[in-house]
C-alpha cells in the first residue's frame, strides 16, 4: 500500500533549516563522506539493448562529469550498473537486490517502460525513488502512478496528442498506425486511435511488431486510403531510418510513403 504523506508548515521549516546548514561548510564535509548511491537496472542486451548501452554511457558520462565538479549535493556519486536482459522479472529482482544487499535506493535508467511498471509497485516497499530519462508508457504518470516516480521525458500521450492536435484541421481523412509491439508502442498507438475518434475521424486500424518494418507491410499501409501514417518506434529503429547507412531499410519506408501518397509522422521512444 503506498503511503501518501503530506508536509505541514513545521515540515517546511525544517527543511528550510536543512538547506541552509547544508551551505555551512562543516556540514557539506560530514554530508560528503557518505557517497550518493544511484542504481541503474539495465536492458543492455536483447532488442533494445543499443538502447540500454546509450544510457550506460550517458549516466557514466554524467557521473565522471558531475564528480569531477564536486558530486551532487558536495557528495561523490556512485553508480551501479546492472543487467536486465530487458526482462521485467529480471528489472524487479536486479533492483530489490540493489536496495536490499548494496543499500542503492535511487534508481534511474531502467529501459524499458514494460520494466518500469513492474518496478514502480515496488518503491514504496523499498523506500526508493526512480527517475526516469526515456521510459513513454503514459500509464507510469497516470493508472500506475506513484509518489516516488518521477519522469523527465515526454510520454506517449503527449506525443500522441500533439500530433491529433495537429490533425484536427489538416486535410487528411483516413488514419493509420504502426507500433512496435511492447508497452511503449501500444500505448501510443492507443492513445492516437482515441484521440482520433475524439477528432470524428477515420481510424482505419492498425498493426503492433516488435520490428516495425515488419509490420509496416504495404498491404496494412494500403488500408489507410493514402492518407495519414502514424508510426511510433524505438529509438534506435528511428535512428536506423533517418541513417545513411541503413540502406535496407531506408528506402523501404520511402517508397512506402512517398510512392503511396502518405504524409508520415514518425515518433520514438520506449
Amino acid at each position: 500500500m503506498i503511503r501518501r504523506v503530506g508536509i505541514t508548515r513545521r515540515q517546511v521549516a525544517q527543511l528550510a533549516v536543512a538547506g541552509s546548514a547544508l551551505a555551512m561548510p562543516w556540514v557539506r564535509r560530514a554530508v560528503a563522506a557518505e557517497p550518493m548511491k544511484i542504481g541503474a537496472p539495465l536492458a543492455l542486451t536483447g532488442p533494445l539493448g543499443s538502447v540500454g548501452q546509450q544510457l550506460k554511457r550517458g549516466c557514466e558520462l554524467w557521473v565522471k562529469s558531475q564528480n569531477q565538479n564536486g558530486g551532487l549535493l558536495g557528495r561523490e556519486i556512485k553508480l551501479l550498473l546492472e543487467a536486465t536482459g530487458g526482462n521485467p522479472a529480471d528489472a524487479v529482482r536486479k533492483a530489490q537486490e540493489m536496495v536490499e544487499r548494496d543499500g542503492w535506493n535511487i534508481f534511474t535508467g531502467i529501459t524499458l517502460s514494460s520494466e518500469a511498471l513492474a518496478v514502480v509497485p515496488k518503491l514504496d516497499e523499498w523506500n526508493a525513488i526512480f527517475i526516469s530519462s526515456d521510459n513513454g508508457d503514459g500509464r507510469l504518470t497516470a493508472d500506475a502512478f506513484v509518489p516516488n516516480f518521477f519522469r523527465a521525458n515526454v510520454s506517449a500521450p503527449m506525443g500522441a496528442r500533439a500530433v491529433s492536435l495537429f490533425l484536427r484541421t489538416a486535410p487528411y481523412k483516413n488514419f493509420y498506425a504502426i507500433g512496435m509491439d511492447y508497452a511503449w508502442g501500444r500505448n501510443s498507438v492507443s492513445v492516437f486511435e482515441a484521440e482520433m475518434g475524439h477528432a470524428k475521424k477515420n481510424f482505419v486500424g492498425s498493426v503492433v511488431d516488435w520490428w516495425i518494418w515488419k509490420a509496416s507491410t504495404p498491404g496494412s499501409a494500403w488500408a489507410c486510403g493514402r492518407n495519414f501514417l502514424m508510426m511510433p518506434t524505438s529509438v534506435s529503429t528511428s535512428a536506423g531510418l533517418a541513417s545513411q547507412n541503413a540502406v535496407t531499410i531506408r528506402p523501404f519506408f520511402k517508397l512506402l510513403i512517398s510512392a503511396m501518397g502518405f504524409s508520415c509522422w514518425m515518433t520514438a521512444g520506449i
